[in-house]
């Protein structure tokens, strides 16, 4: 029985020390996300040459990066997606509009990467003008990212901003 309870003890703490939350997280709108918590000791708890990957091909999940405990150190965090796995620079580079790159820091300020949830349509038939324009869908607000993230046209993930006064995500319009 001490075995066990030994046993159950270690995994809560790795857990707790790789960042992974298994609560849900609510988005904002009340739609549930499985949220895991990127920040500095979580890679750095990796083995030296290790990455840390950010696994979108998963559905409901969203991977929350906070600077707070210390300076993240992004070139050992890669995305996987459904084309193969790329440094989150360049993942942000190709999800974030231009315009918009110089304004948003990743590397300083907080900001989330979620997926679908579950149970939506993975890429749904939805009304782009609403919340596209050219190649980028863009949310400001709960409510409206919320309903971009079920019903929106976005062809992947919503990279937001959830910690501003701005509040935003933006996302790849379906092709």
């Amino acid at each position: 029985m001490k075995r066990i309870v030994i046993i159950a003890t270690l995994v809560a703490f790795a857990q707790m020390a790789s960042g992974f939350s298994p609560m849900p997280q609510t988005f904002p709108g009340g739609t549930t996300l499985r949220r895991i918590d990127v920040n500095a000791k979580t890679i750095t708890a990796l083995p030296s040459g290790k990455n840390y990957v950010v696994d979108l091909t998963q559905r409901g999940v969203i991977y929350e990066f906070s600077p707070q405990a210390g300076q993240i150190d992004f070139s050992r965090v890669r995305v996987r997606t459904a084309q193969g796995e790329v440094a989150i620079g360049t993942f942000i580079e190709k999800t974030l509009p231009k315009d918009k790159l110089a304004e948003f820091k990743y590397k300083s300020q907080a900001f989330g990467i979620a997926t679908r949830p579950p149970g939506t349509l993975q890429n749904p038939s939805n009304d782009a003008s609403k919340f596209c324009s050219h190649d980028v869908c863009t949310c400001f607000g709960p409510d409206e990212c919320t309903d971009l993230l079920n019903n929106g046209p976005c062809g992947g993930p919503l990279v937001c901003d959830f910690h501003s006064e701005r509040y935003f995500c933006y996302c790849t319009l379906n092709s």
